[in-house]
């Protein structure tokens, strides 16, 4: 019998929110939606090759589109690109909704595409695998650790990256801003040292 992972797991990194979850039934189907509404879903990927209807999908405003790749794998370059083009559009035109991936399971391949856009984000691998699997247990087989692991972000959201656990998995920001910090604001200290300073001259100057 197939496992499946929790009915929806929500995944929220920087200012993008993804929900990870597993085919529809069409038994449960009403179900279904209503989890996927609860996070304000607005488009469902389906990268399981599965059919169902979609007229209850369409009603509440939620349109479905596939991006199939075989089951237990790492997706092709051309699948990534592709879904990384789908996550650009969709956040820039509905900012404040979500965006879902079902696969059949719900713990593989769904989980794969929103772990690329984890790294492309300024997580790294080892990051993005315990970010996600804190969420959505039992996510990801060997080989897609593997291939996670190997992955080579070109930093595609790096740009837009918001302050997670105070920026601590930020790649590029933590030292730079640390160095402007120091560089553009003296710290408390040394300003007292100079007003201190100062009232000590000018009192000086009193004197004589």
């Amino acid at each position: 019998m197939m496992s499946l992972g929790d009915p929806a797991s929500l995944i929220e990194f920087n200012n993008m929110k993804f929900v990870i979850t597993y085919m529809p039934d069409i038994i449960c189907t009403r179900h279904y939606i209503k989890d996927l509404q609860q996070y304000n879903t607005r488009k469902l990927i389906k990268v399981y090759d599965c059919t169902y209807g979609l007229d209850m999908f369409n009603a509440v405003g939620i349109t479905v589109e596939e991006l199939i790749y075989p089951d237990g794998t790492f997706p092709q370059s051309e699948v990534i690109e592709q879904w990384l083009s789908i996550v650009k559009q969709h956040f820039q035109a509905l900012p404040k909704s979500a965006l879902a991936v079902h696969c059949r399971s719900g713990l593989g391949r769904s989980a794969v595409l929103v772990a690329i856009v984890l790294m492309e984000s300024g997580l790294k691998p080892n990051e993005t695998i315990d970010f996600i699997r804190q969420k959505r247990k039992g996510a990801f087989n060997a080989n897609q650790v593997e291939e996670i692991m190997k992955y080579k972000s070109k930093d595609r959201f790096v740009e837009k990256s918001t302050k997670l656990f105070g920026g601590i998995f930020s790649r590029k920001s933590s030292t730079e801003s640390a160095v402007k910090m120091c560089v553009t604001k003296p710290s408390q200290t040394v300003v007292a040292n100079i007003l201190q300073l100062y009232s000590k001259i000018k009192l000086s100057k009193v004197k004589q």
